[in-house]
C-alpha cells in the first residue's frame, strides 16, 4: 500500500498569502493619513468660523438689501409723482398752443381791422380838411383883427 504523505495546515503557500495579506494592511495604514481626525477637526472649527463670518455677513447685507429697497420704493413713488406732474404740464402746454394758435388768427383779423381802421382814419381827416377850408372863418378871428382881443378864461 502506499503511504500517504502527512497533511500539512500551514503550507508554504499558506504563509505567503498570510504575510501578503498583513503586508497590505500595513501599506493602508501608511498610506492613509492616521492623524487626519485632528486635520478635520481643526478644519472643522476653520468652517464653523466662516460659517458665522458669512453668516454675519448675509445678515448685514440682508439689512442693507431692506434698507435699499424702501429707498428704491420712495423713489419711485418720487419718479410717478414727478411724472404725473409732467403730464399735467404737457396736457397744460397743449391747452397754451392751442390758445396761443386761437390768438394769432385773433391777431391776423385784428391787424386786418386795424388796417382798415387807419384807412377809414385817413380818409375821415382827409375829409375834415377839405370841409374845414370851405368852412367860414369864426368871429374871434375876424374880431381879432378888427383890433378886439378875445377873453381869455
Amino acid at each position: 500500500m502506499h503511504k500517504r504523505r502527512d497533511f500539512e495546515v500551514f503550507t508554504l503557500s499558506f504563509l505567503d498569502c498570510i504575510c501578503c495579506g498583513f503586508g497590505a494592511i500595513i501599506l493602508l495604514l501608511v498610506l492613509t493619513d492616521v492623524g487626519r481626525p485632528i486635520v478635520i477637526e481643526r478644519s472643522e472649527k476653520d468652517l464653523r468660523g466662516q460659517i458665522d463670518a458669512l453668516q454675519r455677513q448675509l445678515f448685514d447685507l440682508r439689512g442693507e438689501t431692506d434698507v435699499l429697497n424702501r429707498e428704491l420704493q420712495g423713489r419711485i413713488k418720487v419718479k410717478d409723482t414727478e411724472e404725473l406732474k409732467i403730464s399735467a404740464l404737457a396736457g397744460d402746454l397743449s391747452k397754451i398752443r392751442g390758445e396761443f394758435k386761437a390768438s394769432k388768427g385773433e391777431a391776423s383779423v385784428t391787424n386786418i381791422v386795424e388796417t382798415e381802421l387807419v384807412a377809414a382814419h385817413q380818409t375821415l381827416t382827409a375829409e375834415m380838411q377839405r370841409l374845414l377850408k370851405n368852412a367860414p372863418k369864426r368871429i374871434d378871428q375876424v374880431a381879432a383883427v378888427a383890433g378886439i382881443t378875445p377873453r381869455t378864461s
